[in-house]
């Protein structure tokens, strides 16, 4: 049995026998990029790779028109958001906003007076970076319905265009932040608004 057991060795460990061979552990090999390995980075991937959820604001500013007789006007708005993509601190979201004059704007011509107002709608894609203090740039479509009243005489007028703007913000809670915003509306009429954001 002795000389037996020499010449036939362990067939878990036969590194004795044949150098070039290794020790099999006992739970078997680990083959390389084996499910073990890979789930750990989908897991710190997905950690990184996400997104965060979605956002609500309301806003209240000047519509600023730059127009000949133009005062300003004064908006308060609603705003919708979701993050689409997030890395790191570099998220892409998709934006929706609306507002509505709540105090018209003098409108001075010829020494006359009369009053304007503004509605609009917009669309964006917005790109921020930073987390707890950050920046915004958005970019998107915008329609608008422009209103005076004028020597007794009113009119309105409906336009569509490129919209585009920036922010920044502080979030000062882990729901809530504020932020100032910059948004031109129309090719003449600019959004100045201050905001306030609940992030779910």
């Amino acid at each position: 049995v002795t000389s037996a057991a020499r010449r036939w060795p362990s067939r878990r460990c036969i590194s004795t026998v044949r150098p070039r061979m290794n020790c099999l552990p006992p739970s078997g090999p680990r083959l390389h990029g084996s499910k073990r390995s890979s789930s750990g980075d989908g897991r710190s991937l997905a950690a990184v790779v996400q997104a965060e959820g979605g956002y609500l604001g309301a806003s209240l500013g000047a519509m600023d028109a730059d127009r000949s007789g133009f005062d300003e006007a004064t908006n308060a708005g609603v705003l919708a958001g979701y993050d689409l993509y997030t890395l790191e601190i570099f998220s892409v979201a998709l934006e929706g906003e609306l507002t509505g004059t709540v105090s018209d704007g003098d409108l001075k011509a010829s020494g006359s007076k009369g009053r304007w107002d503004i509605d609009t709608r917009a669309l964006y894609a917005a790109f921020r970076l930073g987390e707890r203090f950050y920046m915004k740039v958005r970019f998107g479509y915008a329609w608008t319905d422009l209103s005076t009243d004028f020597q007794g005489v009113s009119s309105k007028e409906s336009d569509s265009g490129v919209s585009w703007g920036g922010a920044a913000g502080w979030m000062f809670g882990e729901h809530w932040g504020v932020q100032l915003d910059g948004s031109l509306v129309d090719t003449d009429t600019t959004y100045w608004n201050a905001a306030i954001l609940y992030r779910f």
